[in-house]
């Protein structure tokens, strides 16, 4: 069963594809270890419990069927269906999707619509103080 450490020694990722992240679509090692810093700075912990699991016949893809149980703030558990595709390179972890039964809703659904949502206003906001910056340096008129 895959743990906390487990994740860390598979090395960096090249693409984590799920919609339970504040940036669902995740390129690169900068952005998929941002989202795993997000997800270990949330929970209070993580659990995949493997209900199945299909390996390619050259090994470099895996399906996981499973069910994540996660500890949220205020000691909420939660119980996540999931299926997993791994793609492997060089015997580490190159790319993750995750797919789930359902959209997010309820509370996590939220959760990831005010995050998401403050996200693009900062994004929004650098790009306000980068075109600013910009128009900044023309000479005051007098």
């Amino acid at each position: 069963m895959p743990t906390n450490t487990t994740l860390a020694r598979a090395g960096p990722i090249d693409e984590l594809i799920d919609p339970h992240y504040p940036a669902p679509c995740m390129s690169g090692k900068a952005a998929v270890a941002d989202g795993m810093r997000w997800l270990f700075g949330l929970m209070k912990s993580l659990r995949f419990e493997i209900t199945d699991r299909f390996v390619a016949a050259d090994g470099r893809r895996v399906a996981l069927e499973l069910t994540a149980r996660h500890v949220a703030p205020g000691d909420r558990r939660l119980a996540v269906p999931q299926v997993f595709i791994i793609d492997l390179e060089g015997g580490r972890l190159s790319r993750i999707r995750a797919y789930q039964p359902y959209g997010p809703g309820g509370a996590i659904g939220v959760m990831l619509s005010i995050t998401r949502s403050g996200r693009r206003l900062r994004r929004l906001a650098e790009a306000m103080r980068r075109g600013a910056a910009a128009g900044s340096g023309s000479p005051a008129q007098s």
